[in-house]
């Protein structure tokens, strides 16, 4: 998920610099027992995710992180109408290891989510991308098409853990240094056990053995 700003001490850069991140614990301790409880919670955590965004204003110009520590909170988001839909920003991230959602939260279970919301400047974009392809050449032959030229100043890359390089590209650092040529900016990324990001057309949702920008 890329993000251009041309204005350092755009009003917009402040606020979201400023502005907390949403940290949710989505289930329980004692509803970690039940797997009826799990879906029961997402669903409500996923919707409550929503209205905050909504609350914060966040429009489709807007970027938004998003890491969670279950996988189906990804699923439940995705179903959500105006995450789907990018009407309130475009939303990347995915499912990381609960060590880093749930451990360093204080406690929080492994199904903890956090949002943090970048509200893009009047001078800002930025792309959404959803990559698939396997192989060297494949990888980077479709990262300049959904580019298109855009030149973004900073990424965020979540990379399923299922394109492993002996498995799927068959040698190593195939997307780093695809990234490195392509994208020439600084980088900062996580591998993830299921994606989300943009899932095709101006749709958004959990995804499952890709790469999103």
């Amino acid at each position: 998920l890329s993000f251009r700003v041309r204005s350092a001490s755009s009003a917009a850069a402040r606020a979201a610099a400023a502005a907390p991140p949403l940290l949710l614990d989505a289930v329980r301790r004692e509803e970690a027992a039940s797997k009826k409880g799990f879906k029961r919670s997402d669903a409500c955590q996923a919707a409550f995710a929503e209205a905050w965004l909504r609350a914060r204003g966040a429009a489709p110009r807007d970027l938004v992180l998003v890491l969670y520590g279950d996988a189906a909170f990804g699923d439940a988001l995705g179903a959500r109408g105006d995450v789907r839909t990018g009407r309130l920003g475009r939303v990347c991230g995915g499912a990381v290891d609960d060590d880093l959602v749930g451990g360093t939260a204080g406690g929080l279970v492994d199904a903890a989510a956090v949002l943090i919301h970048l509200p893009a400047s009047v001078a800002s974009r930025g792309a959404a991308l959803a990559l698939q392809a396997q192989g060297a050449d494949g990888y980077e032959e479709e990262l300049v098409t959904r580019l298109r030229g855009f030149r973004p100043d900073f990424g965020l890359v979540a990379t399923c853990f299922g394109r492993a390089p002996e498995d799927f590209h068959g040698e190593s650092g195939v997307e780093a240094r695809a990234h490195a040529r392509r994208l020439q900016c600084p980088l900062v990324g996580f591998l993830a056990g299921g994606e989300f990001g943009a899932a095709g057309g101006s749709e958004f949702g959990a995804l499952g053995f890709t790469t999103c920008l």
